[in-house]
């Protein structure tokens, strides 16, 4: 009897009230954990070829015509905004997103309401931490933005139901039509939470037309911005092209199978808080409200849209994590309001053992700032070889160079160099993947006489052929044998003068410098060479 007046003294209200204080303070002590390690991160990852696609939109280059890449306009867009209120550089960049992510976390209070504030605290601090343990490359990347659009057109739309404010659902109509112009899955979402919010309203005898008109004048709103944008850099037949011929060939490339993905989707931190959550729900026999259906229905998009990309990274499971330690956080909360003994317990041991799992993704961290994503100017290594490229193409012509370069890789070097110089690329195809695919498909061989035709009309004098491919490879510099054209073209026009293997910095990928025969910038390098001797031709492991 002694032990149970112990463990009841232990659940009373005012040590669960100061429970929810300690998941506060552990959220502020996890989010200036993410500020103080991750505040001199650099642009990279996709990011950086983000930032340099609005670079080239600014300076007259036209998306998804001359600029290849096959994101949603609302990407642009998005970035294009951030980079106007924030700033082009790397701080600048690391203040957005601390800014996203106290967003994303007042949005999940919001959802779970005043009752159940600590779980939108408790959701915010495990996103934080599983996302600062991704690195720098995935910094504020789409699904990272689609998440966090979700999370504030539900917080809006949950203010709206709940306060009877119809005008609040035209938040949630401009929130998600973002989410949608950035992945076409934020189309299930509006579909969803819509859904399951209407419903909620019509229990209660009121109509729903008001909201109805007033989220769909959001996304319209949305809808007539994108395409005005489109329109006005006559885009849209070319994406359309992309849509039909480009985002298929991609998506069916290196996917994973379905039992890989789903064992995949869930973060092993949320595993046992998840059960615990579960069984609360089972064991308080109260009927779930519409925020805690319409949280889980968001998590079941988020494995849908994880499973339909197929590719398995780990920021594609972002909304799902999200959205399904934000109903975790609920339920752990509603426990601790209950009286019963067992459920209190139970809750309390599941929120334990979420914070828990938080030091695992700090560990992660620090391990990491010590290895490729270690922070500090010394610590460059995940833009290694877009630090090594600046310097080369410093020393060959800098300015001059302007319009000059081609890139031959997929995503972290040579456009993210470019950007560093807010150096335009002679051609503004931002990856080559199309250009060297294994088998020349009539799409391949369009973009590669596209590409062939604009070399021989217009030729750069200087080519990077990147050590980065999206196929497996113990040399990819071979994938230009695919194409044997312009593996004759390089030859006969272009001198190798360098490749840098990235020894400079851990964790460059490296690259070949080729330069055109009889341009400024091949005479600068054989006045002053690079510091390397070639290694050979174009088959050189």
């Amino acid at each position: 009897m002694r032990g149970l007046a112990v463990i009841e003294t232990m659940v009373s209200d005012a040590w669960m009230a100061r429970l929810r204080w300690v998941v506060a303070a552990v959220f502020v002590g996890v989010f200036a954990f993410f500020a103080g390690m991750s505040w001199r991160w650099n642009v990279t990852g996709d990011t950086a070829e983000m930032h340099y696609i609005v670079f080239l939109i600014r300076h007259g280059r036209t998306p998804y015509a001359q600029i290849t890449d096959m994101n949603m306009p609302g990407t642009y867009l998005c970035e294009w905004l951030a980079m106007a209120v924030f700033g082009w550089g790397d701080v600048a960049w690391r203040c957005y997103e601390f800014f996203l992510m106290l967003v994303l976390t007042a949005s999940g209070v919001v959802i779970a309401g005043r009752r159940r504030w600590m779980g939108g605290v408790l959701a915010g601090a495990f996103f934080i931490a599983l996302h600062a343990a991704d690195g720098p490359p995935f910094a504020v990347e789409r699904d990272e933005m689609l998440t966090i659009f979700t999370a504030v057109a539900f917080a809006a739309l949950a203010t709206a139901v709940r306060r009877r404010l119809p005008s609040a659902a035209v938040v949630f109509g401009l929130a998600v039509g973002l989410a949608i112009s950035i992945k076409p899955t934020g189309l299930l979402l509006d579909v969803a939470l819509l859904g399951v919010a209407m419903t909620a309203v019509v229990r209660r005898g009121e109509r729903i037309r008001r909201y109805l008109l007033w989220g769909i004048a959001g996304q319209m709103f949305v809808g007539v911005l994108v395409l005005a944008w489109m329109v006005h850099y006559r885009a849209v037949g070319p994406f359309v092209f992309i849509l039909r011929k480009v985002l298929p060939m991609y998506a069916a490339t290196n996917r994973l199978g379905l039992r890989e993905l789903l064992k995949e989707s869930l973060p092993s931190g949320l595993l046992l808080p998840f059960l615990l959550a579960g069984g609360v729900a089972v064991m308080r026999r109260g009927r779930m409200e519409w925020e805690e259906w319409a949280t889980l229905l968001c998590a079941g998009v988020g494995v849908l849209s994880f499973v339909v990309q197929g590719k398995g990274y780990n920021y594609h499971r972002y909304e799902f994590a999200y959205f399904i330690a934000l109903w975790i956080g609920m339920e752990l909360n509603e426990a601790l309001r209950v009286a019963r003994v067992g459920l209190r317990v139970t809750g309390v041991v599941g929120v334990l053992v979420f914070l828990v799992a938080l030091p695992h993704y700090v560990r992660v961290v620090l391990r990491d700032r010590r290895g490729v994503y270690r922070s500090g100017p010394e610590g460059l290594a995940h833009i290694g070889t877009a630090v090594m490229q600046d310097r080369d193409l410093e020393s060959i012509g800098g300015n001059s160079l302007q319009g000059r370069v081609v890139c031959l890789d997929s995503l972290n070097g040579c456009l993210n160099g470019l950007y560093r110089l807010r150096m335009l690329e002679n051609t503004s195809y931002t990856g080559d993947m199309l250009l060297f695919a294994p088998v020349e498909t009539p799409l391949v061989r369009h973009y590669r006489d596209e590409f062939l035709g604009l070399q021989e009309r217009d030729p750069a004098e200087v080519v990077v052929l990147g050590k980065e491919w999206y196929v497996p490879s113990n040399n990819a510099y071979e994938r230009v044998d695919m194409w044997p054209a312009y593996k004759r073209y390089l030859e006969a026009n272009y001198t190798e003068v360098v490749e840098r293997r990235g020894s400079e910095l851990p964790g460059s990928l490296g690259y070949k410098l080729l330069l055109r025969n009889g341009s400024a910038a091949l005479a600068r390098a054989e006045a002053n060479p690079l510091g390397m001797k070639p290694v050979g031709g174009l088959d050189a492991p």
